[in-house]
């Protein structure tokens, strides 16, 4: 049985595995595999600032607007940057849904934004935080 939510896609059936190299191409590795991992979705990268790091700017209006709100919300009521704060889920009244995964790396806050058919499901979210904190925090910078 189908739980809602449930993309279908078994959480480990693809360790991302992680390049050589500078965070920019460590970054372009993550995305090449969350696309693979999510099947059809829209997918960016936005850092603290509000800075598209990787995605379609063509395509994210929606998302980055979700994205810049709740970044504009989380700094308002002070949450603590050592707190990990949840996942956000956004269902789109033309349908859809956006997913926003803040994800705290050693260089700062970076979210995972997300607009597919589908919800991401916790357990996926859970798993492209966990590749994305990797990809950032180790090797070169």
């Amino acid at each position: 049985e189908e739980m809602p939510g449930d993309t279908g896609i078994e959480p480990r059936s693809g360790e991302f595995e992680i390049p050589e190299g500078p965070v920019p191409l460590r970054l372009d590795a993550y995305a090449g595999w969350a696309n693979q991992w999510l099947g059809d979705a829209d997918l960016f990268l936005l850092d603290e600032e509000g800075h598209l790091l990787w995605g379609v700017r063509a395509k994210s209006g929606l998302v980055l607007s979700a994205m810049l709100a709740w970044s504009a919300a989380r700094h308002a009521s002070a949450v603590s940057a050592s707190a990990l704060p949840d996942v956000l889920h956004h269902s789109q009244p033309s349908g859809g849904s956006i997913c926003i995964i803040p994800c705290i790396t050693r260089h700062g806050m970076i979210q995972v934004g997300i607009r597919r058919d589908n919800p991401v499901s916790n357990e996926d979210a859970r798993c492209l935080r966990e590749a994305l904190i990797a990809a950032i925090d180790v090797g070169e910078t």
